[in-house]
């Protein structure tokens, strides 16, 4: 609505402004992804593939900034800086946040729907093999509904590579063409 009363308008630098008092809601929101691998020694050189994030509303009303109960995987990249720190790795991920609730109401994200959210991210090691790993972090994501950082430590450890699966070779990018 805009008003056609001409007292509702200040006269600026030779134009009619018309004010508008609102509040800005971002309907989309940014997790940044802090990674800290331990006991890797070297053996993790980066992400094959990237990462996802599941479990994340599909949709948001721009009206209410109510999201959708129903539930996307947002693949994202993962990046690495091999010289500053190579056990250190950073990602971003944009999504419309919790499904099924206002995230600027502490009572509608508490009462949305339950469901899990993962990290799933691929992880490429210095032997030419790599291994898909899951974590959880479900109450990460509850605790910051508009986005925020979210740090993990992962202890290369836990997670092997795969070993029955072949190396993969390094600057083939899964596609070999005939000649």
């Amino acid at each position: 609505y805009i008003t056609d009363n001409p007292e509702d308008y200040e006269y600026i630098d030779g134009q009619y402004v018309h004010r508008i008092q609102g509040e800005l809601r971002p309907a989309s929101f940014i997790y940044l992804f802090q990674i800290r691998l331990l006991n890797n020694q070297g053996r993790v050189t980066g992400s094959m593939g990237g990462a996802a994030l599941t479990g994340v509303a599909d949709a948001v009303n721009l009206w209410t900034g109510e999201t959708s109960e129903e539930t996307v995987s947002v693949p994202f990249d993962v990046h690495i800086n091999k010289a500053a720190d190579p056990d250190l790795l950073g990602a971003r991920c944009i999504t419309f946040g919790i499904p099924g609730c206002d995230p600027y109401n502490t009572y509608s994200v508490i009462q949305a729907p339950e469901g899990r959210h993962w990290f799933v991210m691929n992880v490429s090691f210095s032997t030419g093999h790599y291994k898909n790993i899951r974590i959880d972090v479900t109450d990460q994501i509850r605790a910051l509904p508009t986005g925020g950082v979210i740090e993990l430590e992962i202890d290369v450890d836990d997670f092997p590579p795969e070993d029955s699966d072949p190396p993969i070779e390094e600057g083939d990018g899964g596609f070999k063409p005939f000649i």
